[in-house]
């Protein structure tokens, strides 16, 4: 019995000092965090697809940018944000990296590769219908591996995707448009 008693003051200081820890206000209010944003020539800065704005305050990082759709590192507070907010003031981790891809085509692309996968699980990404004319569609595919990065750089390079539709398809009435991807490596 006198185990249990020593166990349970033992416990009993443990939670109090994390308690104490918790409660003393000195938390951080530092999140940060990745999200797939599109560029907003208007305010300088990006927006999410539910129309949330993000202000960048680190400007040096952020080159000049020609893209739509950007992969964007970055911390804010937390603390700043309420139920009635539609922006918030970020700082960049890095710079965005420009995601935009081919628009959808009505000419049929032959594959020469196979795709891996279409979903990012440890990032949660699935097929997005980010606005009514940006689709994401995340896709894992197979590369050979370089050592470098201007060797990855240029093995990356050499892998194209295609997303298109066939024309001849469509029927008057129709509801849905059956989108086709391939994947090309086009050595150089």
């Amino acid at each position: 019995m006198k185990s249990i008693k020593y166990l349970m003051v033992a416990l009993t200081l443990t939670m109090s000092v994390f308690l104490s820890s918790c409660l003393n206000g000195s938390s951080d209010n530092t999140v940060t965090t990745a999200s797939i944003l599109k560029y907003s020539l208007y305010t300088s800065g990006f927006v999410d697809s539910g129309g949330f704005s993000y202000q960048v305050i680190n400007s040096s990082l952020l080159p000049v940018l020609t893209g739509n759709m950007y992969y964007v590192k970055y911390q804010y507070d937390s603390s700043l944000i309420t139920s009635t907010s539609k922006s918030v003031n970020i700082t960049l981790l890095s710079s965005p990296t420009c995601i935009d891809g081919l628009p959808v085509s009505d000419t049929e692309v032959t594959s020469t590769a196979a795709l891996y996968g279409f979903q990012y699980s440890d990032y949660g990404y699935l097929p997005t219908l980010f606005d009514k004319n940006t689709l994401i569609i995340p896709i894992i595919y197979w590369y050979y591996p370089a050592g470098t990065a201007t060797e990855i750089d240029a093995e990356v390079a050499k892998h194209i995707f295609n997303l298109y539709y066939v024309a001849n398809d469509i029927k008057a009435g129709d509801t849905a448009l059956n989108l086709y991807i391939t994947h090309q490596i086009k050595e150089t």
